[in-house]
């Protein structure tokens, strides 16, 4: 019996291993890192199929409550290319890293 193939979102959203989940340097948040999510888009949209960018005039500096961890937060523009209707879907998004300027 044929089982229905996964869709591009159960492609896209089917769960990692539990050793790709890390907290943030606040303790206080989970994510999957940067280069499993790469490579999860690569593999379900191929390369060359999405991009995405850092909108630098949202750029925020965040500060831990007790005065340490700062981090960048910024909104970014997610694009993948949709084959079926032949143009480029975007999002945007916000995201954070540490930043260097504590």
């Amino acid at each position: 019996m044929n089982q229905p193939l996964p869709t591009l979102f159960d492609r896209l959203n089917a769960p990692f291993p539990y050793s790709e989940y890390h907290y943030d340097s606040f303790g206080d948040r989970c994510y999957i890192s940067g280069q499993s999510i790469t490579e999860r888009l690569n593999q379900v949209l191929g390369v060359g199929y999405w991009k995405y960018e850092g909108l630098h005039e949202t750029e925020k500096i965040l500060h831990d409550p007790n005065g340490k961890n700062a981090r960048v937060k910024i909104y970014v523009r997610f694009s993948f290319y949709n084959s079926e209707l032949q143009e480029w879907i975007t999002f945007i998004d916000t995201g954070s890293e540490k930043s260097n300027q504590e």
